[in-house]
């Protein structure tokens, strides 16, 4: 097949999967970070009834005499003409009255209440309705629930939410080399880093993991996959997808894949990325390369994965910010740098920015998109950014 641009193979994924529909109903605590079934819509105005807005005195301003001195009540459901009645922060406002004035701001003396200065019609009250009426969205369908979103509900007395499915992914990592960690190494041996990094990158999105190392042997890996097809939603592959003569998955995908939707992509690190599905299901094959791995995964394989639970925005978001710092290569393809986003600017971090390090992503939240024959990138340039999450999003 013809390697294919980025914006293509997205495209690509998210016409060709389609949404998990299955929903479940939970509680409200359990809900942060999923995503939302439904739209939801207020039942109740914000705030629910007139309200004090800090800690005083309800009273009528057209009570007030030029003397400024009112009589003080008891707390009742009706105030008397020519009083005050204490109120607390958040308060049900009393019949009758119509603002408040800060305790601060009253001297009481013998059941007497001298102001200091006259308040206005509605001064330090908290209108019914004022922050948001009855029917207002408070969630999106397709929406990820953040913890604001919970609060919302909560004031509005919903105890359960309805949310998508979690998908199921396993994530395969292939290589004879590889051990997991806490194993002894032998000779020529390593430890698996990426199965570890994607697997808990999932697990931070609500995501349900299953991982596996296995060898390269075509019909081990074949049955690993068939195995992880029966139990999970989607399957992520890393290792095997180049053109080495241990290279298993652009063989095992062309067998298995119906479609197979694309093998090579316009990219720097990671071209070799391939992905297509089988039994409706979708397979993505990634680089054994740590960080052509996590471009990758973060640029295609998260955004199909998260349109799969259900998720309405999931292409990264873009920005033009000015650069701190430089890159000294020229570069013919269109390459993907580690980096960190901060206001208006975006920083290079003092590391390898090679496919095979992991050392510098760390605290990166962004990656610089360098577009092909592009010259070396100076100081002070303004770049495109693509916001991957490589740290948690808050939003």
């Amino acid at each position: 097949m013809t390697p294919i641009p980025v914006e293509q193979a997205l495209t690509l994924l998210l016409q060709a999967i389609h949404p998990i529909e299955a929903v479940e109903r939970l509680p409200l605590g359990l809900a942060c970070g999923r995503i939302s079934a439904h739209t939801v819509l207020a039942r109740l105005p914000q705030p629910p009834f007139n309200r004090s807005a800090m800690d005083g005195y309800a009273l009528c301003s057209t009570d007030l005499t030029e003397e400024l001195t009112l009589s003080l009540q008891s707390p009742t459901e009706a105030l008397l003409p020519g009083h005050a009645m204490p109120i607390t922060t958040g308060g049900l406002m009393p019949e009758g009255a119509d603002c408040m004035i800060q305790q601060e701001a009253v001297t009481v003396t013998a059941g007497k209440g001298q102001l200091r200065f006259a308040p206005k019609a509605g001064q330090n009250v908290c209108q019914c309705g004022g922050e948001m009426a009855a029917g207002t969205c408070l969630l999106k369908a397709g929406e990820h629930i953040i913890p604001a979103h919970i609060g919302l509900l909560a004031a509005d007395g919903a105890a359960e939410i309805m949310v998508r499915h979690s998908p199921r992914v396993a994530v395969i990592s292939i290589g004879d080399e590889l051990r997991q960690p806490g194993e002894p190494l032998g000779k020529n041996e390593v430890y698996d880093c990426n199965g570890p990094m994607l697997t808990a990158r999932l697990g931070c999105l609500n995501f349900v993991t299953e991982y596996h190392l296995c060898r390269d042997e075509m019909a081990k890996l074949r049955q690993v996959i068939d195995n992880a097809l029966k139990s999970c939603d989607a399957v992520v592959t890393i290792g095997g997808g180049a053109v080495g003569s241990t290279d298993l998955m652009p063989e095992l995908l062309s067998q298995m894949a119906e479609p197979l939707l694309f093998d090579h992509v316009i990219m720097k690190p990671g071209g070799h990325m391939a992905a297509g599905l089988t039994g409706g299901k979708p397979i993505f094959s990634l680089s054994g390369n740590p960080f052509a791995a996590v471009a990758t995964f973060e640029l295609l394989c998260l955004p199909a994965l998260l349109h799969l639970a259900g998720l309405e925005q999931c292409i990264p978001r873009r920005a033009t910010l000015r650069l701190r710092g430089s890159f000294s290569k020229a570069n013919k393809r269109r390459r993907f740098l580690r980096a960190m986003a901060q206001g208006d600017t975006v920083t290079l971090p003092v590391c390898s920015h090679a496919s095979g390090s992991l050392y510098g992503l760390a605290g990166c939240n962004c990656m610089i998109d360098v577009p092909e024959n592009c010259p070396a990138l100076t100081d002070d340039e303004m770049v495109a950014v693509s916001y991957t999450h490589l740290t948690l999003p808050t939003t």
